[in-house]
């Protein structure tokens, strides 16, 4: 009797390894949460840098395009070429 009573208590898990083993999904969920989040951060920070290299790049093209137009007005116009004297 009292080995069959024996064999019955390792078969039910004890409330402490109850409590390890919620702790441990519960640990498992917290890093799982966790890794979305960063990746989900880091996928929102190489946008943000995208953006603002994009940004700076435009803005780089439109200073070169304004100061080209400076330049040309400041030339006097000759008008057009022509082989005739």
């Amino acid at each position: 009797m009292m080995r069959i009573a024996l064999a019955k208590a390792h078969a039910l898990p004890s409330t402490l390894d109850e409590r390890r083993a919620k702790i441990r999904k519960a640990s498992l969920t917290t890093q799982k949460k966790s890794r979305d989040s960063s990746c989900s951060l880091s996928f929102s920070f190489g946008v943000f840098i995208a953006t603002i290299l994009y940004s700076a790049a435009r803005k780089l093209e439109a200073a070169h395009i304004r100061a080209g137009q400076e330049a040309a007005d400041g030339l006097p116009f000759t008008g057009p070429l022509t082989t005739e004297n």
